[in-house]
């Protein structure tokens, strides 16, 4: 018993963990800023080494009179620049806070290898955000922590 229990522990991949460094930490994991009556929240980002992706997700909470759209996001590392992948083949409508509502936006990148050898220590998600027809950048500075 000893032995299968020793053997499921080492066989377990520890986790690393990357936190939000650009915006303000608004609970004890969640970061935010604000763009023109709409909330953007981002929570430290956690999973195991040797995953091949890296899938935040950010909370668009619109109090406007106007839908709030990610109309795109890139990922940028030392080792280069990844383009998003969006659920529901890009829809709109999976990117998307209507007006006076809120969302959740899963962003994700896969990679051919360890998700944490391309992030390394400081990567950055750069947004396009539109916001009725004001468009907006926005880049969530990350730093590893674990």
């Amino acid at each position: 018993m000893l032995c299968l229990l020793l053997l499921l522990v080492l066989a377990c991949d520890p986790a690393f963990r990357y936190r939000p460094t650009s915006w303000s930490k608004s609970s004890a994991q969640t970061w935010s800023t604000q763009v023109d009556g709409v909330e953007l929240r981002v929570a430290e980002y956690e999973d195991i080494y040797g995953i091949e992706y890296f899938a935040p997700q950010i909370e668009l909470i619109n109090s406007t009179r106007h839908p709030a759209v990610i109309e795109d996001a890139r990922l940028i590392t030392a080792s280069g620049e990844y383009e998003v992948s969006f659920p529901g083949k890009g829809e709109v409508r999976w990117r998307r806070a209507a007006s006076q509502s809120a969302a959740s936006i899963p962003l994700s990148w896969r990679f051919d290898r360890a998700a944490v050898d391309v992030l390394g220590n400081r990567p950055r998600v750069i947004l396009d955000l539109r916001i009725g027809k004001e468009e907006h950048q926005l880049e969530i500075e990350y730093e590893r922590i674990k």
